[in-house]
This record gives C-alpha cells, structure tokens and sequence, in this order.
C-alpha cells in the first residue's frame, strides 16, 4: 500500500481586500466552511540535529485544549527546488498532556525554537481539496492548498488546477515554513 502525502502549495495574502474576494471565489468554486480553530505551535530542534537545517518539523500543535505531537521527515533535494512540498506526518496524539509531553521532549535534549500561533479556516470541496486560510501572528495572512493523496504528481497538478480557478496562481508563493518565518522575523 502507498504512503499518503499531505501535497500542499502556500501562498501569501497580499491584503484584505484580496482575502475578500477569496471568500467570494470559495464559494463560487462549491467550497464549503468546515471550521475555524486557533492553532499553537511549539517547534522543537535537536543539540544532536538541527531540524532547521534539515526543514524537518518536530511540533507539539494544540487546538481547544488538545494536543499532538508532529513529526515531518527532512524536506528532499527535490521539494528545496520546488515551490510547493509533500511529506508524510507521524502524530501522536497527547491529549490534554502538552506540559509533559514538552518537560519529556526537554529531557532527551530537544529544544523550543519557535511558538506559532495561528488562526486557522478550512475548507473543503467535494474533490477533497482543503483550502486553508491562515492569519498567523506577527506575519499576516497566507492561503494553503492542499491534496492528500499517495500519487504526489497527480496531487500537485489538482492543487495547481484549483490554484488557477481560485486566481492565486500569480500571487507570492511561500515555501518555507511559518516556524521560519516567525525565525526570520525575529532575527
């Protein structure tokens, strides 16, 4: 059986008059609301490897008091070249156990490099393509198209199609992380 990726192409929301007629253009293109969370991020490295370095993720994500623990291999040769990524997530869920799972993640020598704290729309169309709309502190707003599927060529061509659709495909494409962009920001 085939690994499922998470294929998805992030792009930057120019300004608030933009996000407006992205919600226009959702509905018109059959999206549907799914839900609107606020996310915390807490981003680790190693003193053994650097995550940074390697675009790997080690995270513990909480939404509504719940919590997970996120682990993305080292972005590929192919994905550094590319505008958008794929990869396979491990989570663990943790449950309302976030301070312990951080105190044990402390204690085998990962350190906190970076808090990201999102406000997260999604939607969805019958197609399961998943629109994100993300307003991330201290950086500003960022649309993600994502397709979860085990054939990453047939996923980025469906996310480049509804790119198209959607008219974002001229819009600034970020292809790092919000953890380096908070990084970056900050100095």
């Amino acid at each position: 059986m085939s690994k499922v990726l998470e294929v998805e192409i992030r792009y930057k929301i120019p300004n608030k008059t933009y996000l407006k007629s992205l919600y226009d253009k959702l509905n018109k293109l059959g999206f549907h609301f799914v839900v609107e969370e606020n996310q915390e991020d807490i981003y680790f490295s190693s003193h053994y490897k650097d995550f940074l370095k390697n675009e790997e993720c080690l995270r513990i994500r909480t939404v509504k008091g719940s919590s997970m623990i996120t682990w993305k291999p080292p972005s590929s040769k192919e994905m550094k070249r590319s505008d958008d990524f794929w990869k396979q997530e491990i989570d663990l869920r943790i449950g309302s156990q976030r301070e312990i799972a951080r105190q044990l993640l402390q204690h085998l020598d990962f350190f906190e490099v970076a808090i990201v704290k999102k406000r997260r729309q999604l939607f969805k169309n019958d197609e399961n393509v998943l629109v994100s709309i993300d307003q991330i502190a201290e950086i500003g707003e960022f649309l993600e198209i994502e397709v979860q599927h085990s054939n990453i060529q047939y996923a980025r061509k469906k996310i480049r199609d509804f790119a198209k659709l959607l008219e974002v495909d001229n819009l600034q494409i970020v292809n790092i992380p919000y953890r380096d962009l908070i990084l970056n920001k900050n100095g």
